[in-house]
């Protein structure tokens, strides 16, 4: 499988990375999608998000 990353992709991975947060989590779930394994529970989608509209 070949990745292609987005421009989105690339500009929250600089961010991440400036933050100095751990990556290796992040390595470690691409590596699983490029393995076509299946992803535990803790990095399944979530549900979406519902928004309310507040008249200001």
């Amino acid at each position: 499988m070949i990745l292609h990353y987005t421009t989105q992709f690339k500009k929250d991975y600089k961010k991440i990375k400036k933050q100095n947060k751990d990556l290796s989590k992040l390595r470690v779930v691409i590596e699983k999608l490029v393995d076509q394994q299946t992803l535990e529970p803790k990095y399944k989608d979530h549900h979406p998000v519902h928004f309310c509209c507040l008249n200001l």
